[in-house]
């Protein structure tokens, strides 16, 4: 009971903010935090809120939120004024609205940022997984069940598989 207390830390600011940026996209994406306000306040019951200064956390939030945007897993909506409810026509903004006074900006998943959370791949490569499968689609043959098995195999596994090609190849 005498000896020193450890330290901790948030692993939130860790590896570039990508554990930060996860949490945001999870919570917009679970529709349990969708505007600045709501993220700031979902983020203020972490460790992470205790390790840094308020003004530090929105900065951090404001940083994700434009990160993911330019990755293109969420978009903007801003609302309208007196907080009515977002008209279904409502137009996603590629561009995240500067700070008004009447309008509170909204944020949305992509259908990339929805495929992304739900099936946990990493944010940094997820453009690149969403590339690999667009080229992929292109040249998709389905006489053999080898393409099926390259398609599942993921991508930082790819060269440590060594299948036995004789047992694949004999019909």
């Amino acid at each position: 009971m005498s000896a020193p207390i450890e330290s901790c830390a948030s692993t939130l600011l860790s590896e570039d903010c990508v554990h930060l940026r996860q949490l945001l996209l999870s919570a917009i994406g679970l529709k349990i935090a969708t505007t600045e306000r709501q993220l700031i306040s979902l983020l203020d019951k972490t460790l992470l809120a205790s390790c840094i200064e308020g003004e530090e956390l929105r900065d951090c939030v404001m940083k994700s939120i434009r990160e993911l945007h330019d990755k293109k897993l969420i978009w903007a909506v801003s609302s309208p004024p007196n907080n009515q409810t977002i008209p279904q026509e409502c137009e996603k903004s590629a561009e995240i609205p500067q700070e008004d006074t009447n309008r509170e900006v909204v944020y949305d998943v992509t259908h990339l940022g929805k495929a992304v959370y739900k099936s946990s791949i990493h944010i940094d490569t997820a453009g690149d997984v969403l590339r690999e499968m667009e080229e992929t689609l292109s040249s998709v043959i389905l006489t053999s069940e080898l393409h099926l098995l390259y398609l599942i195999v993921p991508p930082d596994l790819l060269f440590s598989i060594r299948p036995d090609w004789k047992t694949t190849f004999n019909p």
